[in-house]
Parts: structure tokens; C-alpha cells; sequence
């Protein structure tokens, strides 16, 4: 029959129902079944898009439409781009910075200080003619200016003494910790100034996966305890394989013994109640204070004390009429110097370990907030103007939102009599609390890809970098024995890499918006 008939016939057989491979099963269950991340991601609820709002958490605009939504939005960038807008606000904050006890102080305090002190300039340059009586009045704005003066300087030495014993213990604990840490040939901390707390002993150790939590991803929990135990060793080794991620050992655990440790977080507990620009580790708004700028800061609010008593000394003690102009002339510029330079230092500091981004997006949410309070507001008043609310309720809100200001403001001049044990770091703790140890910055600094921080490496670290960045060797402590290599350290943001340059209308822009950022 030639072509009409096939002498050599092939056939497609098909695998009985029970012969089927496990494998095969699992597959076609994972094809089947629907990701439980897609399924959660589905059922959330989804964020409207926003170019300048940011909304705080918990908000999600229940019940805006789109009109609304993009009202919001218009709204938090005509108070991000208004001048207006941002006078407004600072003269809000004002406003409200001046009814408090610490704030109405300073202001009175500037307020004389800058009287008296243009008085003075004015008697002895002669643009205001005081007769024979010249020496004597200029004499008594002297004493006034001095005595001014010496509420900051003299009022504040013993507690700057204090502070200076804290601080001793700090930079000496901070320094013990680098050089133990470089005996034992331990790799340099992503943060110098960030100490740890944990011990080694603490670390947990990296996670396991196995194949029962791989199952999990795809499928309920229940379905994979049962289907993970028939699954065949080496497709389950193949598949934890794939999964394994290396990770890196942590170093990022404190060398001092327990007693040193308690003694130097007794210390930096004490310093951070008195001084609330010292953060010892990182918060959510800033990286820890560089140690050399605490340091130098001290010692110049020190010197000023001293400057300052002396300053009294001499014009308390020796009369006007043959004490030297000179003389208190000197002592005077030399202490206000002092004390700028350390307001300076606390400023570099602080613009040195602030999170940028952070703080930006806190103030968009601020920002927001009080976008969606004025929309509500007007909300409730068209809702009266209609007759569907009734007007109590609107003023009844204004009541308790203005009651609750006035009882935090009746409650930070209460505390007015406790100054003196803030001061010693006694009383109510009122700092910003430290992120927890796994979500600090230098928990996933083990990791190639996690760059350090820009400005936090020591000259020793950049000694080493320009040297080639050799890896840190360990310490033979017993010959007879290896001592186990360490990793380098992670390279430093900014380190071999040229930055992208900027136009000039991206520089101004940046220029303006650092300054808001500075000012708020």
C-alpha cells in the first residue's frame, strides 16, 4: 500500500493516575495555586498617588475623591513653596515656642542682652551724649551686660562640670573600645561613634532555610507541613540551594566587659538627659554625635564658664575708675567666642549626623496632617451651611484641640522647678529613643552592598584607604594557634566613586531647599 499504510506505527502512552511523580504533583499544585503575597498585595488598600504629600501613618483618606486627593496635594506644595506660607509657620512656631517657660526665658534673655548691649555701644561711641556722668552710667550697663552674662556662665558651671565628668568616661570608654577592637583584629565599626551594645554572645545566628518554609512561600502553611516530607532529597537540595544566601558573620558586638559596659551606658544616659543634641546611638532622626565635636564642644563651654567668672571677678572687684578698659574689653570677646564656637560645633554636628530624607519626609507629614485638618475643617462647615451638622460639633472640636495645647503647655511650666535635676541628667527622661539594635544602620553593614555612612570614617580609616585598604590583619595572640581572618571593612559612601555634576539651577534649588530644611 506504500504511503497509505504505516508498517512501523508509534504510539503515546500516558502514565496511569497512581504513576505519576511526586514532583510532577507539586508543580502543577504551585502552577494552581495563587501567591499568598499577590493575594495580600491585592487586598490592601492602595495609596493614592501624591507628588509633595507624604501621609502620616495610619492615614488613608477614607472616602476622598479625586478632587479632594488632588486638593491635598496643591495644598502641601503651596506650603512647601510659599514664602508666606513659611513665614506663617515660623511665626506660628514662634508663637508657640514663646509661651513655653524655656522659650519666653530666652527670649526675655536676648531681648536684654541686645538692649543693653546697643546701649553700651551707643554711650561709647558718643552717638548718645551722657555729660560728666559718662564713666558712671557706662559703668552701670557694664555690670548689667556682666551680670546677664554671668546667669549663663556662672549659673551653669557646676553643671558643665558635671557634664564634663561624663564626658571623660565616654571618651574613655570609646577609645578603650577602638583599641581593644584593633588588638583582637576586629574589622572597623560601621559607625566609630555608634558603640554596640549587644554581645557576641547575643547574636542570633543566620536564619536556615528549609524546604518546609519554601513550600510556605507558595502555599498555605498546613498544605506545606504535609507536602514537604515527600518532596525527593535532591530536588530539595537543589531548591535550598538556590535559595541559600551567604551571609556575612556580625561584628557589631561590644568588647568592653559588662561592668565597663553598664558604666559607660550610666555615663551616656547621664550626658544625653543634659544635653539633647548628644545622641548616643543612632535614632530615627539622626546617626550618633561625633565624639571629637562632644569633646571640643565641652571643653569650650568649660572655658567659657571660667571666662566668665573671671569676667565678674574683674569688674565686681576692681573699680571703674582704675580697672583697665582693656582688660574686661579681652576676657568679654574671648568668652562670647567660646560660646559661638561651641553653638557652631553643636550645628556641624548636628547637620553631620542628621537623615536628610528622614526628617523631609516627617515634615511633609506634618505638612499633610495639617492639609487634611484645614479640608476637614471646610468640610464641616459647608456640612453646617447645608444644615446636615449641627454648628456645636465643629466648635466643640476647636474647644478640645485647644484645651489639649493649654494642658501641654500647663505641663512644661510645671516642670519648671525640676531644671536643676534635668541639668544633673536626674528626673523625666525626655529624649528621642534609640532605634533597637536590629534596626540600626550597622545591623546590615555585614553586607557588601551596604555602604557606610559619609562623614562617619576616622583619618585613620582614610590613611588606610589611600594606601591601597588592605585587610585588617589579626593579632597572633598564641603562635601555635590560627587565628581566623576577618573580613575588610565595608568601603565608605564616596570613596572612588565621582559624583554627577550638577547644573547651576539644580544647585540653587538644592541651595534653597537645604536652607528650609534647616530653618524648620
Amino acid at each position: 500500500m506504500g504511503g497509505f499504510v504505516n508498517r512501523q506505527p508509534t504510539y503515546k502512552l500516558s502514565e496511569r493516575p497512581g504513576e505519576v511523580r511526586t514532583i510532577d504533583k507539586i508543580k502543577a499544585k504551585l502552577k494552581n495555586l495563587r501567591s499568598p503575597e499577590k493575594q495580600a498585595d491585592s487586598d490592601t488598600w492602595k495609596p493614592p498617588k501624591l507628588e509633595y504629600a507624604v501621609l502620616p501613618d495610619g492615614e488613608r483618606l477614607g472616602g476622598w475623591t479625586t478632587a479632594e486627593v488632588d486638593e491635598l496635594d496643591d495644598l502641601v506644595r503651596h506650603q512647601l513653596h510659599s514664602r508666606r506660607a513659611k513665614f506663617k509657620r515660623s511665626m506660628k512656631g514662634f508663637g508657640q515656642y514663646v509661651r513655653r517657660p524655656l522659650g519666653l526665658f530666652i527670649t526675655v534673655y536676648a531681648t536684654l542682652i541686645t538692649l543693653f548691649g546697643a546701649a553700651w555701644v551707643l554711650f561709647l561711641i558718643g552717638w548718645i551724649s551722657l555729660g560728666s556722668q559718662k564713666d558712671y552710667i557706662v559703668n552701670i550697663v557694664d555690670n548689667v551686660l556682666v551680670a546677664l552674662f554671668a546667669i549663663i556662665g556662672d549659673g551653669l558651671a557646676p553643671f558643665r562640670a558635671v557634664d564634663t565628668y561624663h564626658m571623660a568616661y565616654i571618651a574613655h570608654y570609646h577609645r578603650k573600645t577602638w583599641k581593644r577592637r584593633e588588638k583582637l583584629g576586629l574589622p572597623e565599626l560601621w559607625d566609630h561613634n555608634d558603640l554596640p551594645e549587644q554581645r557576641k554572645e547575643d547574636i542570633a545566628p543566620p536564619p536556615q532555610v528549609d524546604i518546609e518554609s519554601l513550600c510556605a512561600r507558595r502555599m498555605p502553611k498546613s498544605f506545606a507541613r504535609r507536602i514537604a516530607p515527600r518532596i525527593p532529597k535532591k530536588y530539595a537540595d537543589i531548591m535550598i540551594a538556590r535559595n541559600q544566601t551567604e551571609v556575612e558573620p556580625n561584628y557589631e558586638y561590644t568588647v568592653l566587659s559588662p561592668e565597663e559596659q553598664s558604666v559607660l551606658e550610666y555615663h551616656e544616659r547621664k550626658f544625653s538627659k543634659s544635653h539633647t543634641f548628644y545622641k548616643p546611638h543612632e535614632t530615627e532622626t539622626h546617626y550618633a554625635f561625633p565624639l571629637k565635636l562632644l569633646f571640643a564642644v565641652v571643653l569650650l563651654l568649660d572655658l567659657h564658664s571660667c571666662l566668665q567668672i573671671t569676667l565678674g571677678a574683674c569688674t565686681w572687684g576692681i573699680s571703674y575708675k582704675t580697672r583697665p578698659f582693656a582688660l574686661t574689653t579681652v576676657i568679654l570677646c574671648f568668652s562670647i567666642t567660646c560660646n559661638i564656637m561651641g553653638g557652631v560645633l553643636i550645628s556641624m554636628g548636628d547637620k553631620r549626623t542628621r537623615k536628610h530624607e528622614v526628617i523631609e519626609r516627617m515634615m511633609k507629614q506634618e505638612l499633610t496632617s495639617e492639609a487634611i485638618e484645614t479640608i476637614n475643617t471646610r468640610r464641616l462647615k459647608e456640612a453646617e451651611e447645608r444644615g446636615e451638622i449641627d454648628p456645636e460639633i465643629r466648635k466643640r472640636r476647636e474647644e478640645e484641640k485647644e484645651r489639649e495645647e493649654n494642658e501641654e503647655i500647663k505641663k512644661s511650666w510645671k516642670s519648671v522647678p525640676s531644671l536643676p535635676k534635668k541639668l544633673l541628667g536626674k528626673g523625666e527622661d525626655h529624649r528621642q529613643p534609640s532605634l533597637p539594635v536590629e534596626a540600626r544602620s550597622s545591623s546590615s553593614s555585614t553586607h557588601v552592598d551596604s555602604p557606610k555612612r559619609a562623614g562617619s570614617s576616622s583619618s585613620k580609616d582614610k590613611k588606610s584607604s589611600r594606601q591601597g585598604g588592605t585587610a585588617l590583619q589579626p593579632v597572633q595572640e598564641v603562635p601555635t594557634v590560627a587565628q581566623p581572618t576577618y573580613p575588610q571593612p565595608v568601603a565608605r559612601r564616596g570613596e572612588g566613586v565621582v559624583p554627577p555634576k550638577k547644573g547651576v539651577g539644580q544647585k540653587v534649588l538644592a541651595g534653597f531647599r537645604k536652607a528650609d530644611l534647616d530653618r524648620s
